[in-house]
């Protein structure tokens, strides 16, 4: 496929959507040409937006013989099914992370997609940041010497973000949602393959499901240890560290942490049919349809604007 435009077809238009989209559609080598979603408003504003064509299923999406690549943005636990679905339609795909939630169906993926002779990626990836692509650079270069040991911190606000107990349950909260940045950003930079691997998780906050913490061992087989540690309670920010730019290399905002954590506290005392109830309509709040390319979800009256925000960004 070089110098070819790659014509992409994007299955599932949520809260990621409105980061990617932008980028997809402004980039020259990729025609955004169809996307699927269960939502009216989403594939509505797709085709007023993008000016393309929207299928309320990702059958039907992968079935567009004009498409080349399937963007598969559904949630976690579908991404087995809809992975498989592209590729047996022929086409080639990339999964948002994580890949699937179990290694088994992983492993399914890739034979499926090895015996078609197709390609498989899973993103996005921060390995193809250039910070860190010019760290694996200097790495393989030896101007520093060897690689003696990798550590890695991050602390966000992920568990205190408006996500749906069922979502955070299913996806064992950080470990699945925000580890695969870490640990292929860690492999990139160790290179070759990991021997051993150590770990913990903890969740500590009884009103969410799903592990908030974990801090992990790898040894890479030239004997390179990495340390990995993250933490999504919202108690610190790793920005702080780095003159409060934030991982997508924008200003971020202080006060956004401490933002989240008082927009959570709203929701704890309440009876927790309603809470969830009301957690599932902030999350609706800022998926693609409801707000648009590059946009960010409005608050409740009362409501912080700095706080339960995925990204980096000014509180307005």
């Amino acid at each position: 496929m070089a110098n070819k435009v790659l014509r992409v077809g994007v299955a599932g238009l949520g809260e990621a959507a409105t980061e990617f989209l932008p980028d997809y559609a402004g980039d020259p080598r990729v025609r955004l040409l169809a996307a699927a979603d269960q939502r009216t408003a989403a594939r509505e504003r797709f085709t007023a937006e993008i000016k393309g064509k929207a299928y309320p299923t990702v059958e039907e999406l992968c079935d567009d013989p004009d498409i080349d690549i399937v963007y598969v943005s559904t949630p976690h636990e579908l991404h087995h099914r809809h992975v498989l679905t592209a590729l047996r339609a022929g086409k080639h795909v990339i999964v948002e992370k994580p890949m699937a939630l179990s290694v088994e169906d992983c492993e399914a993926m890739n034979r499926e997609a090895e015996g078609r002779g197709l390609q498989i990626l899973c993103g996005h990836n921060h390995s193809y940041d250039a910070p860190v692509t010019r760290m694996r650079e200097i790495v393989r270069s030896g101007e520093l010497g060897r690689l003696r040991m990798i550590n890695t911190w991050n602390f966000n606000d992920f568990m205190v973000r408006p996500y749906p107990d069922f979502a955070l349950e299913m996806s064992r909260g950080v470990v699945l949602n925000q580890g695969p940045h870490q640990v292929e950003i860690v492999r990139l930079l160790g290179g070759g393959m990991v021997r051993s691997v150590r770990a913990m998780a903890g969740s500590w906050d009884e009103t969410r499901p799903g592990e908030g913490a974990y801090a992990c061992y790898l040894e890479f087989e030239d004997g390179t240890p990495a340390s990995l540690v993250f933490n999504g309670y919202g108690f610190f920010d790793t920005a702080e560290l780095f003159w409060w730019i934030g991982e997508g290399g924008t200003p971020r905002y202080p006060g956004k942490h401490a933002g989240s954590r008082r927009n959570y506290r709203q929701l704890r005392d309440l009876d927790p049919a309603e809470r969830e109830r009301l957690l599932e309509d902030l999350k609706t709040r800022m998926r693609y349809g409801d707000v648009g390319l590059g946009q960010h979800a409005a608050m409740p009256e009362g409501w912080e604007k700095g706080g339960f925000r995925s990204g980096d960004g000014v509180a307005q």
